[in-house]
This record gives C-alpha cells, structure tokens and sequence, in this order.
C-alpha cells in the first residue's frame, strides 16, 4: 500500500556556492561530486543523470549518512524531501529542478497477520496519516481478523 510520496532535494554544506538557492537544477548537479543511496544510484536516478555522473558518485547507507556528507562538504546530497526534517545549521537544502517525483513509499503486510503488534502498529498509521487511513480502513474493512477499529 503506498504511504507516501516525496520529491527530490539536494543538500550542500552551508559554505557550498548552492546555499542560499532556493533550488538548483539537474545541469549544474551534474558538475558536481554527488552523494546518494545505493538504490537511488542504481535505480531511479538513472533517468535523471547521465549514468558517468551516477558511477562516480559517492554512495550512502541513508538519508542521514548523505546528510553528514553533504555538511562535510564530500559532495551535494541528493535524497528526499523529508531530509529536510534533519535539522541541523550547517546543511542547505534545495529543491531539484525540474521536480522529480521519487517512488512512493510503501508499506507491506501479510493481511491474514493477526498480530497484536501488527494490529497496533496499523492503528496508529491509520490514525496519524489521514491520507492513508481511508485505504486502509478499506483494507482492514475486508479483512477483520486484523482487529483494527
């Protein structure tokens, strides 16, 4: 079930020419030293740049790795738009153009899990992410050995 959607940012040390940008474009990306998940190099970034710009790129566990590279100045962080909820002063972020929908985020479940864990875990999604609670109360509706109410 997707859960999300985002769009991609880029992250610069606070010193980098791109601070202050509210937004940078994919050529001038494409002249710099980027740091990226593996996925990300390896997937759907590859529609965006050319893939000499991707195989030389500096490849990050996570969000937060890409962050701290970005600060230390490694190189320009290219990862969601929710990296923006990391906050720290010494990272600028910018919007990509043009804007680039990323793969939504999805979450997986076995529907016939009766689990309490699971049953709770699903209960709070549905109450905290009102635009996912109604397709999931779609599913759960159908599937009421999940006991989420």
């Amino acid at each position: 079930m997707p859960i999300g959607a985002d769009h991609l940012v880029a992250a610069v040390s606070a010193g980098h020419p791109f601070a202050g940008s509210k937004s940078v474009d994919v050529a001038q990306l494409s002249r710099e030293p980027l740091v990226v998940s593996a996925d990300a190099a390896g997937s759907y970034l590859r529609s965006v740049f050319e893939p000499a710009v991707l195989d030389s790129a500096t490849l990050a566990r996570d969000i937060h790795t890409i962050a701290g590279l970005a600060a230390c100045s490694a190189g320009v962080g290219l990862g969601p738009e929710r990296m923006r909820l990391i906050a720290r002063k010494d990272i600028w972020f910018c919007a990509v153009e043009p804007r680039f929908r990323l793969p939504d985020l999805q979450m997986s479940f076995r529907v016939t899990d009766s689990s309490p864990v699971l049953a709770a875990f699903l209960s709070v999604v549905r109450n905290n992410c009102t635009d996912v609670g109604s397709r999931l109360d779609e599913l759960l509706a159908r599937h009421p050995a999940l006991g989420v109410s």
